[in-house]
C-alpha cells in the first residue's frame, strides 16, 4: 500500500493541532516525506531520544522467533538504548516524533513505566534465562491504561478547583456542561496521543480520546507554550507517582467535538 502523501502544512488545517504546531513547523519546508534521519536533527533540541528507521518485516514464510528480553522490545529500545524504532513515510510514527518533541518528559516517563511493567512480567516468565520464547498474549490493566494514554490520550488542565466538575461532566456524558467548562477558561484540553493526531491528519470524523483530568496549582497560562509545558510537567509527575494508571478507569472519555473552538 503506498504511503499517504506528506503535507508540510497539515498543522494549519485544524485548530486541534495547536500543541504540536511548534514542532511541526520544523518540517514546514519539506515538499515530501523527510527521511527518518532528519527527525532527530530537526527537533534534537527538544526530544531526549533518537529516531532510527525500523526495517520492514520480511514477507512470506514466518521465521522462527528468537528469544527476547525486555531490551529487545519497543520500550526497551527507548529506555535502555535511547532510540525510537520509527517507520519511514508513516503519519503515525511522524506524529509520535512530534509528540516526543512537544512532551519530552511525559513521553519518557510513559515509556519508562511501560518498560518497567513489561520487564516485571517477562522476569516472572523467564526465570534465570532472562529471555522468553514468546511474549504474554494479553497486557495487564496498567499496560492497557498506559497504551491508551500514549495512543489516544489527552490532558485536561483545570484551575480554581474545577477538576471534579469537569471529570463528573465528562463521565456522565453531560456534553453541554463539559463544553461550557472547557470554553470558560476554567479548564484547557491538550491532546497528547499521536493516534488522535493521526485521525485528524487523515480527516476521519471527530472521534474520542481518553483524558486525564488534573488540577494545576495556579494559572498555567493561556499562551500555547505555557499550556504545553504545564501539561508535560503534570503528565510526567502523574506517571512517576505511586498507584497511578493502574487501569483505563483512570481516564475518562473525551469527545473531540467538545473541545473544538
Amino acid at each position: 500500500m503506498p504511503a499517504e502523501p506528506f503535507d508540510p502544512t497539515f498543522f494549519e488545517k485544524d485548530p486541534l493541532f495547536w500543541p504540536i504546531a511548534a514542532a511541526a513547523r520544523s518540517f514546514a519546508d519539506c515538499p515530501a516525506w523527510p527521511p527518518v534521519t532528519e527527525y532527530g536533527t530537526r527537533i534534537a533540541h527538544t526530544a531526549p531520544v533518537r529516531f532510527r528507521e525500523q526495517a520492514p518485516r520480511p514477507r512470506g514464510r514466518r521465521r522462527r522467533r528468537a528469544p527476547v528480553g525486555p531490551r529487545d522490545l519497543y520500550d526497551g529500545r527507548i529506555i535502555e538504548e535511547g532510540w525510537v524504532p520509527t517507520r519511514s513515510a508513516s503519519w503515525h510514527d511522524f506524529l509520535n516524533m512530534l509528540v516526543w518533541a512537544t512532551f519530552p518528559a511525559a513521553k519518557w516517563q510513559l515509556h519508562r513505566r511501560q518498560h518497567r511493567a513489561q520487564s516485571s512480567r517477562l522476569a516472572a516468565l523467564a526465570g534465570h534465562a532472562g529471555t522468553v520464547a514468546a511474549l504474554p498474549n494479553a497486557r495487564t490493566r496498567e499496560q492497557d491504561a498506559l497504551a491508551l494514554l500514549d495512543e489516544g490520550g489527552a490532558l485536561i488542565v483545570c484551575r480554581d478547583g474545577s477538576a471534579a466538575d469537569v471529570r463528573r461532566a465528562l463521565a456522565e456524558r453531560r456534553t453541554a456542561d463539559a463544553r461550557a467548562l472547557l470554553h470558560s477558561g476554567a479548564a484547557h484540553a491538550v491532546i497528547f496521543g499521536h493516534a488522535l493526531y493521526e485521525s485528524l491528519v487523515l480527516h476521519r470524523e471527530d472521534g474520542w480520546g481518553a483524558a486525564l483530568v488534573a488540577a494545576h496549582d495556579g494559572e498555567p497560562g493561556r499562551d500555547p507554550q505555557s499550556l504545553v509545558r504545564a501539561a508535560d510537567q503534570i503528565l510526567a509527575a502523574e506517571l512517576t507517582a505511586d498507584g497511578t494508571f493502574q487501569s483505563p478507569d483512570a481516564l475518562v472519555r473525551l469527545d473531540l467535538a467538545i473541545i473544538r473552538p
